[in-house]
């Protein structure tokens, strides 16, 4: 990867938006469909509506991106089963086991401390494994999902299932409820989306703004001080940290080109293709004449053939 030093600038239009959510269940059914009302706001409860195989997404639609986060494991019973593994396993394999439930284009594990600004969705499971005296095993899992960077009617959702014989089927199954809930064409897709185009249209005119500028703005130390650290973390060969550092920077300057251009390659290099073509096209915006434009489009082509084969 090479990375460029040079200076350019842009605000952030889209702010970052995390939502706490501490749910208590009771009485809970996963048959029904309906909206809690309480100190998070509106909580809807994915029913059976969205339980069953995965359903086809409307044509020409990208889908959207989930991340899924450690969450919690009760598992007070292993001893009653030599099958049944530790917490850890559990948590560090939570994200793989969803995305067995559904050809998911883009899903991710989001451990502790890892930056979840750019997942359209964020997963958060409380998995919960009984092993009976007789040594059969029943799971269940209670699955938040939170639509980052908003706050309106069905921002944080919830799906539940129950009486699986492992958590490996059920977090397949609560997987398939989530991806059937947002498939590409559907209302609550529809709902994402439209706020994502609200920020591209953002993007696009501060990057109008800082194209027809004849002195581009002056780089904020703020935004230096995430580029250096940035820099150092590539240097440590921590690419994670040094793509949220990139990030941190761009918010403060959004218009700053190299940055994008840098995460862009980043993000390519780790896999995640569909996010490394946004900020390489961010970067086109911004400067569509740069000496390296037909190189940049091209590694766009690239990302996009990486991409259509995790479908």
């Amino acid at each position: 990867m090479i990375f460029r030093p040079r200076s350019h600038l842009l605000p952030s239009p889209v702010p970052v938006f995390i939502i706490p959510v501490l749910i208590f269940l009771i009485g809970f059914s996963g048959c029904a469909t309906n909206s809690v009302n309480g100190a998070a706001g509106s909580l809807r409860i994915l029913g059976s509506e969205f339980d069953g195989p995965p359903r086809a997404g409307a044509p020409g639609k990208p889908q959207l991106s989930f991340c899924v986060k450690s969450g919690t494991v009760t598992n007070s019973f292993r001893s009653r089963s030599s099958s049944v593994m530790d917490d850890a396993y559990y948590k560090s394999h939570i994200a793989e086991f969803v995305s067995r439930g559904a050809p998911f284009e883009s899903i991710e594990a989001a451990d502790d401390g890892v930056d979840t600004r750019e997942c359209d969705i964020v997963l958060n499971p409380s998995v919960m494994i009984y092993v009976t005296p007789f040594g059969s095993i029943e799971s269940s899992i209670n699955m938040i999902g939170a639509v980052e960077g908003y706050s309106g009617p069905n921002s944080v959702l919830m799906a539940r299932v129950s009486d699986e014989k492992s958590v490996e089927a059920a977090a397949a199954r609560v997987g398939r409820i989530y991806y059937n809930a947002f498939v590409p064409g559907s209302t609550l897709y529809e709902q994402v989306t439209a706020g994502k185009g609200a920020a591209r249209q953002s993007f696009e005119a501060v990057a109008r703004q800082y194209r027809d500028a004849p002195v581009k703005p002056a780089f904020p130390e703020e935004a230096r001080r995430f580029k250096v650290q940035a820099e150092a973390a590539v240097a440590q060969k921590n690419f994670p940290a040094a793509a949220d550092r990139y990030a941190d920077a761009l918010k403060v300057a959004p218009w700053w080109p190299e940055g994008h251009f840098n995460r862009a390659l980043i993000l390519g290099e780790t896999g995640r293709h569909r996010k490394a073509i946004d900020e390489m096209k961010r970067y086109l915006a911004l400067v569509p004449d740069a000496p390296d434009a037909r190189a940049a489009q091209d590694k766009i082509y690239e990302w996009e053939a990486s991409a259509s084969q995790k479908r």
